[in-house]
């Protein structure tokens, strides 16, 4: 897999965030027909992009947890519960820690002393 993408991903949604909050902010205080129309057509196709890169992560460390456990390729069967597990923030903080913590004792078991 490929970690360029991911990396852009990554940066992009901190960077993004303040400057949609800015852009609301601002929307409620304008009111103005003709800038909302023009800042709708800017901040829509970044909201999108957004929404894209913060599924890509979730798909990336997913996936990646998933070929880790297995030491193989994955299909889409292997990694959809880590994937759903990012999704669902409440749930997953129960389920992916543990599978972490197993592939962290297990390096450790592998290392010399």
């Amino acid at each position: 897999m490929k970690r360029t993408f991911f990396h852009v991903s990554v940066i992009y949604l901190p960077l993004y965030l303040p400057v949609f909050g800015i852009f609301f902010y601002a929307q409620t205080v304008t009111q103005n027909a003709s800038l909302v129309l023009i800042s709708l057509a800017i901040i829509f196709p970044l909201h999108l992009f957004a929404m894209f890169c913060q599924i890509y992560s979730w798909y990336f460390v997913s996936k990646s947890l998933a070929m880790a456990e297995k030491q193989r390729l994955v299909s889409l069967g292997d990694y959809l519960g880590y994937f759903c597990s990012l999704w669902i923030f409440p749930i997953g903080v129960w389920i992916i820690p543990p599978s972490i913590n197993r592939l962290y004792a297990a390096t450790l078991s592998h290392q010399p002393a």
